[in-house]
């Protein structure tokens, strides 16, 4: 849920050894959090729901390049993720201020995820890992809400706003992604350069991730507004903690259409 307004770029989710942002976890992890714990039933009627995702956060090294380390990634690494099976889109982006890359996979199943993190493995030792430092934050998850996306236009160039959180004990998950279904989501896409949104839990760690796309920063800036207002009056306490943030201009996209 996009909420709080407070930004945090160190809250480690996961650990991992992976060699860029779009590689790292366990690949069996999404389907044994299912099995271990129950998560979101998917709310409302997108063609997201139900859909496995992955959130992967690297600090760049200093006096390594966030541009050429994007551009990289689109020449070389986005026509391997585009072969994989079950691809729905897969976005990457970067923070130069914060030397924080991110990307966001979305795939039909967690055999996708594991697809991808064998193509990323392989690619970043021919040298992509030499531009990030330490472990990855690494998030996955069950889409369990989402707004219908618009992607006419493309990803490539758009603004990208995604929040990691920790739920509260009081808030069962299937209640809050109903809630945010009912509530947030016809608010959301009203803003004017509404892309995508979703919502996403693991049922494993309990951790939830959401993802905003827009034309750009005022209209993430406008959902972050608009959702801790829709928080605030109706005294929805969903989260625990600060959340960690990720936001930037998209640089490196594949979608399974193109």
């Amino acid at each position: 849920m996009q909420a709080a307004t407070t930004r945090r770029t160190v809250l480690r989710l996961a650990g991992g050894a992976a060699l860029l942002a779009c590689a790292g976890e366990n690949p069996a992890r999404p389907a044994l959090a299912q099995e271990a714990s129950p998560v979101a039933t998917p709310a409302g009627g997108s063609g997201l729901l139900g859909k496995h995702v992955v959130v992967r956060l690297r600090t760049v090294k200093p006096g390594r390049s966030v541009d050429e380390l994007l551009a990289m990634i689109q020449a070389e690494f986005v026509p391997l993720i585009k072969e994989v099976p079950g691809l729905i889109w897969y976005v990457a982006g970067a923070n130069e201020d914060e030397r924080l890359q991110f990307s966001v996979g979305v795939y039909q199943d967690a055999e996708g995820i594991a697809a991808s993190n064998q193509r990323a493995g392989a690619w970043g030792e021919q040298g992509a890992a030499n531009y990030v430092q330490g472990n990855p934050e690494i998030y996955t998850g069950v889409i369990g809400v989402a707004a219908e996306p618009d992607l006419a236009g493309g990803l490539m160039g758009k603004y990208l706003v995604v929040r990691l959180r920790e739920p509260s004990p009081d808030w069962p998950v299937n209640k809050v992604m109903g809630l945010i279904d009912d509530g947030y989501v016809p608010l959301v896409r009203e803003i004017p350069g509404f892309i995508a949104y979703f919502g996403s839990s693991d049922g494993e760690a309990g951790a939830q991730a959401y993802v905003g796309v827009f034309d750009d920063q005022a209209g993430a800036d406008e959902s972050t507004r608009i959702a801790g207002e829709w928080l605030t009056e109706n005294d929805y306490a969903f989260f625990t903690g600060e959340p960690t943030v990720a936001e930037g201009v998209i640089g490196a996209a594949a979608a399974a259409a193109e």
